[in-house]
Formats: structure tokens, C-alpha cells, sequence
């Protein structure tokens, strides 16, 4: 694999809705927000389809089911063809926090996006967008 996809892991209530509105400020930017081999808040598929016009309806369709890194793997694909730059906001709260969402298990505590995307070959630009633990909880 020879894409290079812009991560960036945020915790929940850390500013990441911010830095999402900020990379959408530059047209070329594909960015689905709180997407994470675990769980995503909404299917990336669905995200590149409806937000960004990359797949048709039925292109989604198709790869729901399919496994996380394929579905990435096309997602990117579609990005590089229109000459757009994929990013990916990490939805980290699956992965270390418990009782973050109703459909995640117990939590991993282990960077599964870093993981996943480095396993398949992809080259990434990361970032990690942090906040006080105390202040994180408290909210």
C-alpha cells in the first residue's frame, strides 16, 4: 500500500471537532471524523459517500461488511483519483476509555488505528490532539 493517510487521534472533548473544521477549511481535504477499527460513530464508507461524494450509495453498500482496512483501502483510493488527501480522525475513546460507546467492548488500551493502518502498508502523518485526564473525565 502506498497511501499516505493524516491521523489524528483525539480524545473525546479534546478539540477534534475544531481540528476537523479547520482541515475542511482546504477543499482537498477528505476528513472522516471519529472512525476507528473497533467502532465508528458513523461508517467511514458512509462518511466518503454522503460528506464527500467519493462513493455512489451503492459503492458503500458494497463494502459494508467488508473489513476495516478494505474499506479504508478503497476510501483512499477514491481520495487519491480525485486528487484529494485523506485524513482520519481516531475515534481513541474506544480504545481507552470504558463505557464510551454501548457497542464498544472492553477497551484495548493499545492504539489499534496505528496498528491496523501501519499493518496494511499505509504511510501516516500523525498527530495527537490531548487533554488533562482530570479535566477529560470530569467533562
Amino acid at each position: 500500500m502506498n497511501y499516505e493517510i493524516s491521523v489524528f487521534y483525539c480524545f473525546p472533548r479534546s478539540g477534534g471537532t475544531l481540528i476537523n473544521q479547520c482541515l475542511l477549511c482546504a477543499p482537498e481535504n477528505v476528513v472522516l471524523s471519529e472512525v476507528n477499527p473497533t467502532r465508528s460513530v458513523i461508517e467511514p464508507e458512509v462518511q466518503a459517500a454522503e460528506w464527500f461524494g467519493l462513493l455512489t450509495q451503492e459503492a458503500a453498500a458494497q463494502l459494508r461488511g467488508r473489513t476495516y482496512i478494505e474499506r479504508i483501502e478503497e476510501i483512499a483510493r477514491q481520495s487519491r483519483a480525485q486528487k484529494r488527501r485523506l485524513c482520519l480522525r481516531d475515534w481513541v475513546g474506544v480504545n481507552f476509555l470504558p463505557d464510551t460507546s454501548e457497542w464498544s467492548p472492553k477497551p484495548s488500551s493499545v492504539l489499534e488505528q496505528k496498528r491496523y493502518l501501519e499493518h496494511a502498508g499505509f504511510r501516516l502523518r500523525e498527530a495527537r490532539v490531548l487533554r488533562r485526564s482530570a479535566a477529560l473525565y470530569s467533562s
